[in-house]
């Protein structure tokens, strides 16, 4: 009890101290007179003194008289404020509706045009920090109302450090005094889920924004814009993400990011580039993935350094991340971009990226805001006349009603259900059925020999699709990764080679996989599994053929070979052994 009185002793001086005001009530009060008045500290016309705390809420209709709707009434209210040195200092406001501040001749906050927000008039609506000279300071206010109640709220803000540290004011206090230090972009913007007709840019800023993308056809396209809207409402939020619909195939397009200022209604363009869209046609293309960089840091970006170094890498139309990229995502960005994405740039230019979901992107506080970055985990999208399927593959395991466990947090039965709806649809759309190509993307393998679980969840999500003897529709090559280890599967022999390791001595190859997966399967390398840690699968997609060759990251060869309609047609090189 002692120590609660003597913290209420200590804020009391700061939190309630009362200050004398004058106020002046007419229609022919202009800001410029108010500014005038800080700066003179004399306010012609004003009444008597009247005292109101820090921090509490006027009632203007007090000293003014009842407003009606439509008044043309301003008010000007002045005030001194004095200090024992020069310094910077926090002042807190909110007003009905409109309110701008002067101190000492200076504009410091003003909700105009933009209106105060808040209809809970609070000092915490709008906080500044403003320079004040030893000695007395005049700070005036010009309000305007709109919503008839007539308040404002005034504060000068205490130290943070002598708030109690749960409190709500000193949450709102940092949360408003504090911005990020970088408000702006954190980063370049990411394109990726690019199409030969669309395209997505997500961006993240320091502070919540209004933000949008501006986008035009390099040759003679108009400029058209969209926003981030909710509702029909533009939103202010960190993370942004765009879908460019009905776009051009095969055309370069130019970008803006803009943002807009609703105080000002300016539209300010932030970072620009530009991308180039797939062709329609032809079968022509080349990719590269990367897959479970579940390493330390370092090891993650030396490999990505690396791998821009192989020739590939500069012919590649692509990259494509197959999931798990950390272990756990309990610091999304710093994980994902940082640690990750950020090393793909080259000369502030990414290429165009493919995402897929793996099962660690559920783990960790941090991985909520994955679909805010990407999007819609699974989605598909055409290169000319290859047709790119990428599915999430959902968590590892059923729930498990245990605290804290990992499983304890995903339910991706409905994610499944509506994913197999999904694929009902583009199976059945023209542009599936005309492909010369159809490759699937996937974190984990169709395999329940590769794991159990995760082979009885693809078989239930894709079995009536792309499963069976006489599957109902045919794929050309499965790539997929999460066992941590290269391996390889030929339907045609109905083997299977990878890289051998005690573990998997013991496993068997269950009889319906033989039986009902009929198109090549080809899993990424990842640590921990006997292999070599870390790989990069390059694809090149031919009339000839489909060529994978998978590479450690400086580009010593693991397995290197041609598919040829559904079927492994040459092995051109390769360190893998039989497993079945």
């Amino acid at each position: 009890m002692n120590r609660i009185c003597l913290v209420l002793l200590v804020l009391s001086p700061l939190l309630l101290c009362a200050r004398p005001w004058q106020f002046k009530f007419s229609a022919k009060i202009s800001d410029k007179e108010v500014k005038a008045a800080s700066l003179s500290g004399a306010l012609t016309g004003a009444g008597k003194r009247v005292e109101v705390k820090d921090g509490t809420v006027c009632q203007l209709s007090k000293y003014s008289g009842k407003i009606k709707r439509g008044t043309k009434l301003r008010a000007a209210a002045i005030t001194v404020v004095d200090m024992p040195e020069d310094c910077e200092r926090f002042i807190g406001i909110g007003a009905d509706w409109f309110v701008s501040c002067f101190v000492n001749g200076q504009q410091v906050l003003s909700t105009e045009p933009g209106g105060n927000h808040f209809t809970r008039i609070s000092p915490y609506n709008h906080i500044a920090k403003v320079k004040f000279k030893k000695g007395a300071n005049h700070l005036a206010l010009y309000i305007r109302p709109r919503l008839y109640q007539w308040k404002f709220a005034f504060k000068i803000m205490p130290d943070i450090s002598m708030l109690p540290a749960h409190s709500g004011d000193r949450a709102r206090m940092i949360s408003q005094m504090f911005p990020p230090a970088n408000p702006g972009l954190l980063r370049k913007e990411l394109v990726h889920q690019l199409s030969c007709d669309s395209a997505a840019v997500s961006c993240q800023f320091g502070s919540a924004v209004i933000c949008g993308v501006r986008f035009r056809a390099e040759k003679d396209g108009q400029s058209k814009i969209i926003w981030n809207t909710l509702s029909g409402k533009r939103i202010a939020r960190k993370i942004h993400r765009f879908q460019l619909k009905k776009l051009l195939p095969e055309t370069i397009y130019n970008y803006e990011i803009v943002t807009l200022d609703t105080n000002t209604a300016k539209i300010t363009p932030v970072s620009s580039g530009s991308f180039k869209t797939f062709p329609a046609s032809g079968v022509d293309n080349s990719f590269l993935i990367i897959s479970d960089t579940q390493v330390a840091p370092d090891i993650r970006q030396a490999a990505v350094k690396n791998m821009l170094k192989l020739p590939e890498f500069n012919k590649a139309d692509f990259v494509v991340s197959l999931g798990d990229v950390a272990e756990n995502f309990d610091n999304f960005e710093m994980h994902y971009f940082n640690w990750f994405l950020n090393g793909f740039y080259r000369k502030n230019q990414l290429k165009p990226l493919t995402i897929v979901k793996g099962n660690h992107e559920y783990r960790g506080n941090g991985s909520d805001i994955y679909p805010e970055h990407f999007g819609r985990s699974y989605y598909s999208f055409r290169h000319g006349n290859v047709f790119f399927i990428v599915l999430d593959t959902g968590e590892g395991g059923e729930t498990v009603w245990k605290p804290g466990h990992h499983l304890l947090y995903t339910d991706t039965a409905q994610l499944l259900s509506e994913q197999q709806e999904w694929l009902e649809r583009i199976t059945a759309s023209e542009a599936f059925k005309s492909a010369r190509y159809r490759i699937v993307l996937s974190h984990a393998s169709p395999f329940k020999y590769h794991a159990k679980f995760y082979g009885n969840t693809i078989r239930k999500l894709a079995g009536k699709f792309f499963f069976g003897a006489k599957p109902a529709h045919r794929i050309d090559l499965w790539l997929c990764a999460h066992v941590h280890y290269a391996s390889r599967f030929d339907p045609a022999t109905k083997n299977m080679v990878g890289f051998k390791f005690p573990k998997r001595s013991k496993l068997k190859v269950d009889a319906d996989d033989l039986a009902d997966i009929n198109f090549p399967v080809i899993t990424s390398d990842g640590p921990g599994q006997g292999g070599e840690q870390l790989s990069v699968t390059s694809v090149k997609v031919s009339d000839d053929g489909i060529n994978v060759r998978i590479t450690t990251p400086e580009g010593k060869v693991i397995d290197d070979v041609i598919i040829r309609k559904g079927a492994v047609h040459e092995v051109r090189s390769s360190v893998l052994e039989k497993l079945f």
